[in-house]
């Protein structure tokens, strides 16, 4: 959107972008009459039927340029045909071409008990303007319910959007009482119509769940007008199932342990719908970070002081020239040239006055718009519906929080290896504060120790000519945070230590006609809980360990090429989301040995190619527009003595799926379901551990808790 279509521009690639641009709107308005593939006219590079499109490039990366990415209309565009003569590319109203609902691999929930209630928050809600935020009032399940009395076990958001006509990918967001409990994007629609579904665990959140009359709120900012003609309808509920000795699987796992005494507090960093309305704005720019305030902050005094353990959940998506951040140039010197900039890796950073507290590597999402959208209908991209936010643990900073002092909580991205970054990102954060469940206790401390290596970048430019550039990058980060503090009534003296390990590697190829961008972030989380008991009640320590590791390869191709009569948009997309959780419970003197490392892991990769081929003077002569897509979703648990020694285990869920011109063509699940026995559990793509398993091990351990690590 940011390139910039006028006369007497020199820059080939400035051409390239505008061309591609003008392309993309074709394809979100071209008229469904055009669906179907025609013979092909002499034109662009195109593949046979019968060859795969799903690919990789032999051999060496050549030098390829920069992709227009999104789709995006409404404009007329001045572009260069083949022979180097302007063209007027004008968009024509119309649809996509119609395929299936949108569907996942994700697995449904494992383990969930039969008996529930359910309260309704939304019931078909209308989104169909840019500044509309729809509300209603929440309360917990009322008498109406056989089981309101009861304390239940899981809560489950369930929502579902229908939308149809013309309409882009739009980026949204719930809250309840002001604490974020979902960040979205919707799909883009065919003529008839699409439904999707999303479900979303808020187990852990049951605090703030037990409270009446909280605001809901839901905001998707979406234009309808005679162009875009796609009216957003949201429905959700939140489901509260209880243990009733039933399940709605052949689970052998016990039922989970009761939340009564473990709940957390949950407390929004800042309320963005109420502060939206005291200054007349929309809860999007209270919680945007922009090129010109890089920062979302808020001042924060904790309402108790025995918090023991403490977690943000960061709430992060990228938009607008950020939005492929992987794929941005160095330098803002490209901007001219329709070219985002500010370098090809970034990191998410908490701070607590001023001391870095915890870190986190983005997942490169690609929504239902990106590169090219017949990559993604019906099988959307990795996390596209349900962006699970980033968890921060900071543990080691809870002696702080529980002086009573109020301290400054800022959210940032953090960018190197190229100029400051542009556009922006929505952060929000939620601060998940567990107790200690002792009365009067007070758990005080200073300050942590920090130790952080910086986020260093080295990067690596190749120019073969003004048009041909590559750029690589590599990035790292290590982040230890080391905290003490002792407990007023028991004597204790806890120790908290995380430690944050980033890496990242980027090719980037551009050229005047492609592009191709392909690297790697990998990051390991590792948390650290120590007490020592020094009191009359006994001595002695216990220790408590878990760490996450993740891996995310990405590959994104596309290339748009023209000649007199005829232009083509090529894409090809691979990527992943591979995550290694470890969990060791409290080990003890009385224990004759330590307990074993509980392990999940979560593979989730899919591999994604479309072509869309016009005519230039007859916009409704479509000559072929194809896409083909494979996704698979992997989970297996295992045991062993240490996170460095895995033990191979059976997958319990593996679920592929394969789709071809808007329709799933196979469907391949392996039978078996996922018993974590209460250590982990799975709804979507977001992993929960369920810390209460560790207080069973050491009956002088008070701290019984249900904590959430991804």
């Amino acid at each position: 959107a940011r390139a910039r279509a006028h006369g007497g521009f020199d820059d080939m690639r400035a051409h390239r972008r505008q061309r591609l641009l003008a392309a993309l709107l074709a394809l979100v308005v071209s008229q469904a009459a055009a669906s179907s593939p025609r013979p092909g006219a002499a034109a662009a590079t195109t593949r046979s039927e019968g060859q795969p499109l799903l690919h990789r490039l032999q051999g060496q990366p050549q030098p390829l340029s920069r992709r227009g990415r999104r789709v995006r209309g409404g404009l007329g565009v001045t572009s260069r045909r083949g022979d180097g003569r302007a063209v007027e590319l004008q968009g024509v109203k119309g649809t996509f071409p119609e395929s299936q609902d949108p569907v996942t691999a994700e697995p449904a929930p494992f383990d969930l008990p039969n008996a529930k209630c359910t309260v309704n928050l939304f019931q078909n809600a209308t989104l169909n303007s840019y500044n509309k935020v729809a509300t209603s009032t929440y309360s917990p399940p009322s008498s109406d319910c056989a089981y309101h009395n009861q304390e239940w076990s899981r809560v489950l958001l369930r929502w579902r959007g229908a939308v149809k006509g013309v309409q882009f990918d739009r980026y949204g967001a719930m809250w309840i009482g002001g604490v974020e409990v979902l960040r979205t994007t919707t799909p883009e629609p065919d003529p008839n119509g699409i439904r999707w579904n999303i479900t979303r665990d808020l187990t852990e959140y049951s605090e703030l769940l037990r409270k009446s009359d909280l605001t809901a709120a839901l905001s998707i900012p979406n234009v309808v007008d005679s162009t875009y003609t796609g009216v957003l309808y949201i429905s959700a509920d939140i489901e509260f199932y209880y243990d009733d000795g039933t399940r709605n699987n052949d689970s052998s796992s016990s039922p989970p342990s009761s939340l009564s005494s473990s709940r957390p507090l949950i407390i929004p960093l800042r309320d963005p719908v109420t502060a939206a309305v005291k200054e007349s704005t929309s809860p999007w720019s209270i919680i945007s970070a922009t090129a010109e305030v890089q920062n979302v902050w808020a001042e924060f005094t904790s309402p108790v002081k025995d918090v023991v353990r403490g977690y943000i959940d960061l709430y992060a998506s990228a938009h607008e020239c950020e939005e492929f951040w992987y794929s941005n140039v160095p330098n803002k010197t490209n901007e001219t040239a329709g070219l985002c900039y500010g370098g090809a890796q970034r990191q998410l950073e908490v701070r607590i006055d001023g001391l870095v507290s915890g870190v986190a590597a983005p997942f490169p999402v690609i929504y239902t718009g990106g590169v090219n959208p017949i990559l993604w209908r019906p099988l959307t991209g990795i996390l596209s519906f349900d962006i699970p936010p980033y968890r921060i643990d900071i543990s080691p900073f809870v002696g702080v929080l529980n002086s009573g002092k109020t301290v400054n909580i800022s959210l940032s991205v953090r960018a190197k290896g190229g100029s400051d970054w542009q556009s922006v990102w929505y952060l929000d954060a939620v601060l998940v504060l567990y107790r200690s469940g002792i009365k009067d206790d007070m758990i005080v401390g200073p300050f942590p120790t920090v130790r952080d290596s910086g986020l260093k970048a080295k990067v690596t430019e190749s120019l073969s000519t003004s048009q041909n550039q590559t750029f690589f990058t590599e990035a790292e980060r290590e982040l230890v945070v080391e905290g003490h503090y002792t407990s007023s009534v028991t004597g204790r003296e806890y120790a908290s230590t995380t430690t944050s390990r980033i890496t990242s590697t980027n090719f980037n190829s551009l050229t005047e006609t492609a592009s191709l961008s392909y690297g790697r972030l990998t990051g390991t989380y590792e948390s650290f809980f120590n007490r020592t008991c020094k009191s009359q009640e006994g001595k002695g320590a216990a220790m408590a360990a878990k760490m996450v590791a993740v891996d995310f390869p990405y590959y994104v191709y596309d290339d748009e090429t023209a000649d007199n009569s005829t232009m083509q948009i090529t894409a090809d997309v691979s990527y992943a989301r591979n995550i290694t959780a470890y969990a060791q419970p409290l080990s003890s003197p009385s224990l004759q040995s330590k307990p074993a490392f509980n392990s999940i892991l979560l593979l989730n990769k899919i591999r994604s190619a479309a072509i869309y081929n016009r005519s230039l003077t007859n916009h409704s002569l479509v000559n072929i527009e194809t896409g083909r897509s494979e996704e698979e979703f992997n989970i297996a648990s295992a045991s062993s003595p240490s996170p460095l020694q895995p033990v191979s285990t059976p997958k319990c869920y593996d679920n592929r799926l394969a789709a071809s011109n808007g329709e799933i063509v196979n469907s391949t699940q392996a039978p078996g379901a996922c018993h974590f026995d209460q250590w982990f559990r799975l709804t979507g793509s977001s992993l929960y551990l369920d810390e209460s398993m560790w207080a069973g091990i050491d009956s002088d351990w008070n701290d019984a808790s249900h904590a959430k690590i991804l």
